[in-house]
């Protein structure tokens, strides 16, 4: 897929939106915050997930429900600043599906509910008081994946019998982290395999790590669960399969290929009413219909000025920041942030169906 087939397709998209919105009354949608772990391409498929059981729950995006997204720019970042603009756009709750994103949106969420969608081990990284009673502001689905770390080397020594030396990619600033590779070391002692630490904490660190392995004479490779490395995937697999060394990963979203995922940004000047949400829901299911996948081929970044024009160019900084390839607006006022953060990204304006187009150098 070349990139001016899909911007075609976008114009297709935002010429039939219109018509469907129309119809929908305006009216006052609950709003769910989704704060990602990292940059959401390589992470959507989780999502979408999430958004086809609401769709089987009753709730439709657009009509009775909203989902905020927010990520940051790239692997490895805090994420205080990214859970604090959801607190800016006054979602009604909070959803994470990592430790990290857990603790980032405690600390500066207040009173709205945090749900966790499968987050490691809550309690002993101090986000619940117990299983029993949570306590505070923070609930959910919790996954004990520290107690499968000795498993997965059990496992890996069956697959590859030979190997005496592994090498245990693990991020030692992620508390749950720390948890699975103490779990580990007894696991090793156990089965008789010397463990070689290889501490990565940020995408930088990768490389140093995994030559490493070769320098220590790993003979096969462990991934301890974190966030950093499901965007890393690729280059972990590329480095593993170079060298023949049998991997087991922590969860499938680490082993699974990278796809090449276009980034489309909304910026609209009003706020996420039902009328507005019809509307860019209808451009995404038309997108849907030309082929276009959320998750696997496509992401959608919306932000929302709810009517403050200051708010339009940190939020079009942001979505130029994001590598969209291409920003559509709605309303004037937004249209203008586009203009001034941008000179090379096109622009596509939903209200008119006309467009402001210059050349990308993104490929």
């Amino acid at each position: 897929m070349d990139r001016r087939t899909f911007l075609s397709a976008l114009a297709d998209g935002l010429l039939a939106a219109p018509l469907a919105a129309g119809a929908q009354q305006a009216g006052k949608v609950p709003q769910v915050g989704i704060l990602s772990a990292g940059p959401l391409a390589p992470r959507m498929y989780r999502w979408e997930a999430f958004r086809q059981h609401l769709r089987e729950l009753g709730y439709t995006e657009g009509q009775n429900i909203a989902l905020v997204f927010r990520a940051p720019e790239r692997e490895g970042v805090p994420l205080d600043e990214v859970a604090a603009e959801l607190m800016r756009a006054k979602v009604n709750v909070i959803v994470v599906q990592s430790v990290l994103g857990a603790q980032a949106a405690k600390r500066v969420s207040g009173s709205i509910p945090i749900v966790m969608a499968g987050v490691s081990d809550p309690l002993r990284a101090g986000l619940i008081g117990s299983l029993a009673r949570p306590g505070g502001n923070v609930t959910g689905v919790s996954m004990m994946s520290t107690e499968l770390s000795g498993k997965r080397l059990e496992l890996l020594r069956e697959i590859a019998p030979s190997v005496s030396r592994v090498g245990i990619l693990w991020n030692p600033t992620n508390p749950v982290s720390v948890v699975a590779f103490r779990d580990s070391e007894v696991a090793a002692k156990t089965l008789g395999v010397r463990l070689l630490s290889l501490e990565v904490r940020q995408p930088h660190e990768m490389d140093p790590a995994l030559r490493a392995a070769i320098e220590g004479q790993a003979g096969a490779l462990l991934l301890v669960d974190d966030r950093l490395f499901v965007g890393l995937r690729a280059q972990i697999a590329d480095f593993a399969l170079k060298h023949r060394l049998p991997t087991i990963y922590g969860s499938t979203a680490e082993a699974q290929p990278a796809r090449r995922v276009w980034q489309v940004g909304l910026l609209d000047y009003g706020s996420p009413d039902a009328a507005r949400l019809a509307w860019w829901r209808a451009f995404q299911e038309k997108l849907r219909e030309l082929g276009y996948v959320e998750g696997q081929t496509v992401v959608f970044q919306p932000r929302w000025g709810t009517g403050q024009v200051s708010r339009l160019q940190g939020l079009a900084t942001e979505l130029v920041a994001a590598n969209v390839v291409i920003l559509v607006t709605a309303g004037h006022p937004a249209t203008l942030a586009a203009k001034q953060a941008t000179n090379s990204i096109p622009i596509c304006l939903s209200s008119t169906g006309g467009s402001i187009t210059g050349e990308s150098d993104r490929g």
